[in-house]
């Protein structure tokens, strides 16, 4: 009688990791966000990223930098890094038009750095985004090598709206993994549970 009721409840327990496991295998999406409330040029910035840890694909990275107290009029490049190397095979949407997005690490010219160390860089073709306000950019769909995560944060002030060196924000972040689904361990333990259902049901048919 004890061993019956005791494959009961492991039956009873697996069939309740099995319930809770199967929404679970949707649950590929993380969100990964970092912030500096104080860029040292007066602003602050948080960069949020949505990603499919399964595909290796954000579907989403978006820049926010509060501008309000900035000390130079215009930014001109933004920069981040995820994984080992960005891809943007979606759109970019900017503060002004004309923006262009390069694999290439932010210098204070731009664009235009030399270490490649797979950066997403997008830079105005035409008007600087003008400081003052909150200034958002947002890529969609973007493919990243390695384990996902953000590791660089960049942008360029600029004192015009015209082209020219300037001064940059660089921040970098260790390197931290996404979580990862607990859909497997979960449905493994479900398994559990539906053998020790049957063996609890031939056990009680036998006796």
């Amino acid at each position: 009688m004890g061993k019956r009721i005791m494959f009961k409840v492991l039956a009873l327990a697996g069939l309740l990791a099995f319930a809770a496991a199967a929404p679970a295998l949707a649950d590929t999406i993380t969100t990964l966000s970092v912030s500096n409330p104080s860029d040292g040029f007066g602003s602050s910035y948080t960069l949020t990223a949505t990603c499919d840890i399964n595909t290796s694909v954000c579907s989403s990275v978006q820049l926010a930098i509060n501008s309000t107290g900035a000390t130079y009029g215009y930014i001109s490049d933004v920069a981040f890094k995820i994984g080992t190397t960005d891809t943007l095979t979606g759109t970019l949407s900017a503060p002004t038009s004309g923006w262009l997005t390069t694999t290439s690490s932010l210098s204070t010219s731009g664009c235009t750095g030399t270490n490649s160390d797979g950066q997403l860089c997008s830079y105005a073709t035409g008007n600087f985004a003008a400081t003052g306000g909150t200034l958002t950019w947002t890529w969609t769909n973007v493919a990243v090598s390695g384990t996902i995560s953000i590791a660089h944060v960049g942008y360029k002030y600029d004192a015009s709206n015209t082209l020219g060196s300037g001064l940059i924000v660089s921040d970098d972040y260790p390197a931290t993994s996404a979580p990862e689904p607990s859909s497997v361990s979960m449905m493994l333990f479900g398994l559990v549970g539906l053998f020790g259902l049957a063996f609890a049901r031939r056990h009680a048919t036998l006796s």
